[in-house]
């Protein structure tokens, strides 16, 4: 499953869980894209992916499929969580009812301090010693590790500590926090100590744009133009997310010219086909706010068109246009 896809599902359960707490029961792809500002055919599209979710005449019932897609993107099950640091920030976290809520369960605390070793928070999380944390980890099933800046540093964990803000922003995004996505991304890329360059690469487009999302488009393109420079040589897929993400920026503030340059490059790049795909949608939204937005005629063998591409013999006439994001449009005469 593609990050793109992924992004997509999450967004998806968000809709469902507002639906949800509205109290409606079904609803189809067509309502759920006009009510959320999606795509009905990609909604349909990406369900299908994963089998027949959808009762014909009725649509989509809320409750099933937000239970699937929680199964999908593994948020079915509780998520182990570890804390560095028992100090009162990760005594507080390590206490905060939201996290289990949301399926996240905090199984230990770590720290420096032997007088704090053997400890517990007020609802009985153990502290542990950081040199027992592979043998702690291993043993309570711990996938998820957060600690503070300042204490990575000083373990010289600053590399993982960056891995593990990379995760944190993919959290945050599926929970729908924005401020704890950028903040998390601000973390990582803070953290003192060799990192890897892929990681802090990464963190600084997620950096960008959510930045770009919440207005700040120079902040954005400047962390756009440091990722691209950042790049590890061979990585064509963080530098075509960079570039595409550059080329929206240029366009939004203006620069038609710098717009097309990034998005040139991004096309040169070796992607796979989500990434393809990724760069037909950079390149009908440069075009919308270039004010070159323009649709094509699509032909299909044994349509039925006639010259002017409009299909009559099979019902409702009807012509099909392509517009340059390579989305396809049909027009249908009722």
């Amino acid at each position: 499953m593609s990050e793109l896809t992924t992004n997509r599902l999450s967004v998806y359960l968000r809709c469902l869980n507002v639906l949800e707490e509205a109290g409606v029961r079904t609803i189809s792809s067509q309502a759920l894209a006009e009510q959320f500002h999606l795509n009905a055919a990609q909604i349909r599209k990406d369900l299908a992916y994963f089998g027949e979710f959808g009762v014909r005449g009725v649509g989509y019932y809320v409750r099933d499929l937000k239970r699937h897609l929680r199964q999908i993107l593994g948020l079915d099950r509780k998520l182990r969580v570890a804390i560095m640091g028992a100090g009162n920030l990760g005594l507080a976290l390590a206490d905060y009812p939201g996290f289990r809520q949301e399926g996240f369960e905090i199984s230990a605390l770590f720290d420096t301090l032997k007088e704090k070793v053997g400890q517990q928070s007020r609802n009985g999380v153990a502290i542990h010693d950081i040199h027992d944390l592979k043998k702690v980890a291993k043993r309570e099933g711990i996938e998820i590790a957060t600690l503070a800046a300042d204490q990575a540093a000083m373990y010289g964990l600053g590399n993982e500590y960056a891995q593990v803000c990379a995760k944190l922003c993919y959290l945050c995004d599926m929970l729908d926090d924005s401020a704890g996505y950028e903040h998390w991304c601000r973390r990582g890329i803070a953290v003192a100590g060799p990192k890897s360059r892929r990681i802090e690469t990464l963190l600084m487009v997620n950096l960008a744009c959510a930045c770009i999302d919440r207005g700040r488009l120079t902040e954005g393109l400047g962390l756009c133009v440091a990722a691209v420079k950042s790049v590890e040589r061979g990585n064509s897929t963080l530098l075509c997310q960079a570039r595409c993400a550059e080329a929206i920026t240029y366009a939004m503030l203006g620069d038609a010219a710098s717009a097309e340059h990034a998005l040139s490059e991004a096309s040169a790049l070796d992607v796979n086909v989500s990434w393809r795909r990724a760069v037909r949608y950079t390149e009908g939204f440069v075009a919308e706010f270039n004010g070159d937005y323009a649709l094509s005629l699509e032909r299909y063998e044994d349509a039925g068109q006639d010259t002017r591409g409009i299909a009559r013999e099979y019902g409702p006439p009807i012509a099909w246009f392509k517009d340059p994001a390579g989305n396809t449009l049909a027009v249908v005469q009722l």
